[in-house]
Protein backbone atom coordinates (compact mmCIF):
# COMPACT_ATOMS: atom_id res chain seq x y z
CA UNK A 1 0.00 0.00 0.00
CA UNK A 2 1.07 3.29 -1.30
CA UNK A 3 2.29 5.57 2.12
CA UNK A 4 -0.44 7.86 3.87
CA UNK A 5 -0.76 9.74 7.20
CA UNK A 6 -2.56 8.12 9.21
CA UNK A 7 -4.86 10.65 11.10
CA UNK A 8 -6.69 7.59 13.14
CA UNK A 9 -3.43 5.86 14.58
CA UNK A 10 -3.82 7.56 18.06
CA UNK A 11 -8.02 7.85 17.84
CA UNK A 12 -8.25 4.52 16.89
CA UNK A 13 -8.25 2.24 20.52
CA UNK A 14 -11.00 5.16 21.83
CA UNK A 15 -13.11 5.34 18.60
CA UNK A 16 -16.16 3.51 19.53
CA UNK A 17 -16.33 4.87 23.26
CA UNK A 18 -17.99 8.16 22.08
CA UNK A 19 -21.84 7.22 21.71
CA UNK A 20 -22.19 9.79 18.93
CA UNK A 21 -20.77 7.99 16.53
CA UNK A 22 -22.44 4.12 17.43
CA UNK A 23 -25.48 6.08 16.82
CA UNK A 24 -24.44 7.64 13.47
CA UNK A 25 -23.20 3.73 12.71
CA UNK A 26 -26.43 2.47 13.77
CA UNK A 27 -28.68 4.89 12.25
CA UNK A 28 -26.48 4.30 8.93
CA UNK A 29 -26.65 0.88 8.60
CA UNK A 30 -30.28 0.72 9.26
CA UNK A 31 -30.93 2.85 6.40
CA UNK A 32 -29.04 0.77 4.19
CA UNK A 33 -30.61 -2.45 5.07
CA UNK A 34 -34.10 -0.79 5.08
CA UNK A 35 -33.49 0.66 1.56
CA UNK A 36 -31.64 -2.24 -0.23
CA UNK A 37 -33.01 -5.62 -1.36
CA UNK A 38 -29.37 -7.32 0.86
CA UNK A 39 -29.81 -11.16 1.02
CA UNK A 40 -27.03 -13.72 1.77
CA UNK A 41 -25.64 -14.09 -1.62
CA UNK A 42 -24.19 -10.70 -1.95
CA UNK A 43 -20.42 -9.95 -1.58
CA UNK A 44 -20.15 -6.16 -0.14
CA UNK A 45 -17.07 -3.54 0.34
CA UNK A 46 -17.01 -1.57 2.69
CA UNK A 47 -14.76 1.65 2.05
CA UNK A 48 -13.45 3.92 4.71
CA UNK A 49 -14.62 1.11 7.16
CA UNK A 50 -12.76 2.12 10.28
CA UNK A 51 -13.22 -0.03 13.28
CA UNK A 52 -16.18 -1.42 11.62
CA UNK A 53 -19.33 -0.17 13.20
CA UNK A 54 -21.43 0.38 10.13
CA UNK A 55 -19.11 -2.95 8.78
CA UNK A 56 -20.29 -5.22 11.42
CA UNK A 57 -24.31 -4.55 11.17
CA UNK A 58 -24.52 -4.15 7.38
CA UNK A 59 -22.63 -8.11 7.62
CA UNK A 60 -25.72 -9.51 9.27
CA UNK A 61 -27.75 -9.10 6.33
CA UNK A 62 -25.18 -10.16 3.53
CA UNK A 63 -22.77 -13.25 2.56
CA UNK A 64 -19.41 -11.44 3.30
CA UNK A 65 -18.32 -7.72 3.55
CA UNK A 66 -14.39 -6.61 2.92
CA UNK A 67 -13.88 -3.65 4.63
CA UNK A 68 -11.11 -1.64 3.30
CA UNK A 69 -9.70 1.49 5.37
CA UNK A 70 -6.02 3.27 4.88
CA UNK A 71 -5.60 3.41 9.02
CA UNK A 72 -4.10 0.01 9.95
CA UNK A 73 -4.87 0.88 13.48
CA UNK A 74 -8.69 1.47 12.64
CA UNK A 75 -8.82 -2.17 10.83
CA UNK A 76 -6.79 -3.42 13.56
CA UNK A 77 -10.08 -2.82 15.80
CA UNK A 78 -11.98 -4.59 13.38
CA UNK A 79 -9.52 -7.37 13.15
CA UNK A 80 -10.19 -7.75 17.02
CA UNK A 81 -13.74 -7.75 17.20
CA UNK A 82 -14.00 -9.88 14.28
CA UNK A 83 -11.67 -12.47 16.34
CA UNK A 84 -13.41 -12.50 19.50
CA UNK A 85 -16.86 -13.57 17.49
CA UNK A 86 -18.83 -10.52 16.34
CA UNK A 87 -18.45 -11.85 12.52
CA UNK A 88 -17.51 -14.88 11.01
CA UNK A 89 -18.21 -13.19 7.52
CA UNK A 90 -15.98 -9.66 7.77
CA UNK A 91 -12.62 -9.99 6.21
CA UNK A 92 -10.16 -6.63 6.10
CA UNK A 93 -7.89 -5.15 3.60
CA UNK A 94 -5.09 -2.08 4.65
CA UNK A 95 -5.42 0.19 1.14
CA UNK A 96 -5.57 3.15 -0.68
CA UNK A 97 -8.49 2.17 -3.25
CA UNK A 98 -7.20 4.48 -6.06
CA UNK A 99 -3.21 3.51 -5.53
CA UNK A 100 -3.93 0.08 -4.70
CA UNK A 101 -7.01 -1.38 -7.04
CA UNK A 102 -5.28 -4.31 -7.92
CA UNK A 103 -5.32 -5.80 -4.49
CA UNK A 104 -9.13 -5.66 -4.02
CA UNK A 105 -9.64 -8.98 -6.24
CA UNK A 106 -13.64 -9.86 -7.85
CA UNK A 107 -16.65 -7.86 -7.95
CA UNK A 108 -19.25 -7.13 -5.52
CA UNK A 109 -23.21 -6.72 -5.26
CA UNK A 110 -23.11 -3.89 -2.49
CA UNK A 111 -20.09 -1.13 -2.14
CA UNK A 112 -21.16 1.11 0.81
CA UNK A 113 -19.48 4.12 2.77
CA UNK A 114 -20.49 5.79 5.85
CA UNK A 115 -18.25 9.39 6.44
CA UNK A 116 -15.64 8.58 4.32
CA UNK A 117 -15.69 10.53 0.96
CA UNK A 118 -14.89 13.78 3.09
CA UNK A 119 -11.70 13.04 3.73
CA UNK A 120 -10.84 12.03 0.43
CA UNK A 121 -9.48 14.48 -2.79
CA UNK A 122 -10.49 12.38 -5.55
CA UNK A 123 -14.10 11.55 -4.72
CA UNK A 124 -14.97 11.06 -8.16
CA UNK A 125 -12.27 8.83 -8.83
CA UNK A 126 -13.30 7.04 -5.90
CA UNK A 127 -16.77 6.29 -7.68
CA UNK A 128 -15.44 5.29 -10.82
CA UNK A 129 -13.21 2.25 -9.38
CA UNK A 130 -16.36 1.80 -7.03
CA UNK A 131 -18.32 1.27 -10.72
CA UNK A 132 -15.66 -0.64 -12.30
CA UNK A 133 -15.67 -3.36 -9.04
CA UNK A 134 -18.88 -3.79 -9.22
CA UNK A 135 -21.50 -6.61 -10.63
CA UNK A 136 -23.73 -5.51 -13.26
CA UNK A 137 -27.43 -4.80 -11.54
CA UNK A 138 -25.04 -3.94 -7.61
CA UNK A 139 -25.73 -1.18 -5.34
CA UNK A 140 -23.41 1.50 -3.79
CA UNK A 141 -24.65 3.34 -0.84
CA UNK A 142 -22.69 6.56 0.14
CA UNK A 143 -23.22 8.22 3.70
CA UNK A 144 -21.95 11.75 4.38
CA UNK A 145 -22.07 15.35 5.98
CA UNK A 146 -24.84 17.30 3.91
CA UNK A 147 -22.77 20.56 3.23
CA UNK A 148 -21.64 22.56 6.16
CA UNK A 149 -19.58 25.20 7.27
CA UNK A 150 -16.61 23.55 8.42
CA UNK A 151 -17.28 23.78 11.21
CA UNK A 152 -18.14 20.07 12.21
CA UNK A 153 -14.35 19.18 11.69
CA UNK A 154 -13.10 22.98 12.85
CA UNK A 155 -10.32 22.89 10.67
CA UNK A 156 -8.79 19.42 11.82
CA UNK A 157 -6.15 17.30 9.05
CA UNK A 158 -6.94 15.15 6.84
CA UNK A 159 -10.36 16.64 6.03
CA UNK A 160 -11.25 17.45 2.38
CA UNK A 161 -14.13 18.40 1.69
CA UNK A 162 -16.84 20.50 4.21
CA UNK A 163 -19.62 18.06 3.60
CA UNK A 164 -21.44 17.63 0.13
CA UNK A 165 -24.48 18.79 -2.01
CA UNK A 166 -26.51 15.86 -2.57
CA UNK A 167 -27.35 16.47 -6.43
CA UNK A 168 -23.49 17.17 -7.06
CA UNK A 169 -23.13 13.80 -5.37
CA UNK A 170 -25.69 12.46 -7.88
CA UNK A 171 -24.02 14.19 -10.76
CA UNK A 172 -20.46 12.35 -10.00
CA UNK A 173 -22.78 9.13 -9.89
CA UNK A 174 -24.51 9.46 -12.31
CA UNK A 175 -21.43 10.57 -14.37
CA UNK A 176 -19.28 7.59 -13.18
CA UNK A 177 -22.19 4.86 -14.92
CA UNK A 178 -24.61 4.79 -12.25
CA UNK A 179 -28.52 5.05 -12.36
CA UNK A 180 -31.46 5.25 -10.32
CA UNK A 181 -29.23 8.00 -7.35
CA UNK A 182 -31.73 8.49 -4.57
CA UNK A 183 -30.58 10.28 -1.48
CA UNK A 184 -32.49 10.68 2.13
CA UNK A 185 -31.56 11.45 4.72
CA UNK A 186 -29.97 8.73 7.24
CA UNK A 187 -29.03 10.51 10.53
CA UNK A 188 -28.62 14.06 12.04
CA UNK A 189 -25.42 14.58 14.49
CA UNK A 190 -26.26 17.10 17.29
CA UNK A 191 -23.07 18.29 18.22
CA UNK A 192 -20.85 21.89 19.36
CA UNK A 193 -19.33 23.34 16.47
CA UNK A 194 -16.05 24.46 16.56
CA UNK A 195 -16.74 27.64 18.40
CA UNK A 196 -18.69 25.39 21.29
CA UNK A 197 -22.21 25.89 20.18
CA UNK A 198 -24.55 23.18 19.76
CA UNK A 199 -25.66 22.56 15.99
CA UNK A 200 -27.38 19.98 13.64
CA UNK A 201 -25.88 18.25 11.07
CA UNK A 202 -26.99 16.17 8.67
CA UNK A 203 -25.86 12.72 6.94
CA UNK A 204 -27.30 12.01 3.70
CA UNK A 205 -27.95 8.25 2.30
CA UNK A 206 -27.52 8.00 -1.32
CA UNK A 207 -28.25 4.46 -3.29
CA UNK A 208 -27.77 4.63 -6.89
CA UNK A 209 -27.37 1.54 -9.08
CA UNK A 210 -24.69 0.12 -11.64
CA UNK A 211 -26.52 -1.01 -15.06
Amino acid sequence: MANHIDYFKDKAANWDEQPRRVELASAVAGAIVDGLPLNKDMRALDYGCGTGLVTLLVAEEVGSVLGVDISAEMLGQLDKKVAAGAATNVSTLCADILVDEEEIEGEFDLIFSAMALHHVNGVKRVLKVFHDKMKPGGMVALADLDLEDGSFHGGREGIAHAGFDRNEVVEMLEHSGFVQAEAATAHTISKPDSEGKMRDYTVFLIIAKKR
